[in-house]
């Protein structure tokens, strides 16, 4: 009779054991749940904390008088043109002497540090880009005085490159104006 006590007891208070261990089950649960946190949260910190020790420390950097900066950026800018496809700055700079800073090229004066210039130097057969042809060969027929692949091109499009006719002193714009043909005869190769 025991055995039956025990069973009546069991279904008489069935649904208040159901409750009792469902509450056990949600708290082991929720304890599981705060360790896998706890130890989730301690490798993003361990991680977050690897990163920062390889990122590299600058120093701080140090301020700029914004005026100094803004007159230079006014003196510097300059319109840009478009012109034969290519961009053109429409005037030159150099450094000043004195200061560096860069300033017009025919400027006497910096504009900076109130520096004399020296007299503008005579820069007939400078070659800027190093291509072979003069710059006031190059402006004069419209070529590009910083630019050294122009020299391989022909503007004509006599067969001859530019600077194969600034060599033979003819016009690289007119097409009836070419080296004589056998200044640039090329062998390639001789069969004997």
């Amino acid at each position: 009779m025991a055995r039956t006590e025990k069973t009546n007891i069991i279904r008489k208070h069935y649904d208040k054991l159901l409750v009792v261990v469902v509450l056990f089950a949600l708290l082991l649960s929720l304890a599981a749940l705060i360790s896998l946190s706890n130890s989730q949260r301690r490798k993003e910190q361990e991680f977050t904390a690897r990163i920062d020790s390889l990122k590299p420390k600058f120093p701080k950097a140090e301020e700029i008088d914004l005026a100094v900066f803004e007159s230079t950026m006014a003196a510097v800018k300059t319109p840009i043109e478009l012109s034969a496809g290519k961009l053109l700055v429409a005037s030159e700079r150099v450094a000043c002497v004195s200061c560096g800073w860069p300033i017009k090229m025919d400027d006497a004066v910096c504009t900076y540090c109130s520096a004399k210039q020296p007299e503008e130097v005579d820069r007939s057969g400078w070659d800027s880009d190093g291509d072979g042809m003069p710059d006031d060969y190059e402006t004069q027929y419209g070529l590009n005085p910083v630019d050294p692949a122009d020299a391989g091109g022909d503007l004509d499009k006599d067969a001859f490159t530019n600077l194969e006719e600034h060599l033979a002193k003819t016009n690289p714009t007119d097409p009836k104006s070419f080296p004589p043909r056998v200044d640039f005869l090329r062998v390639d190769k001789i069969d004997a």
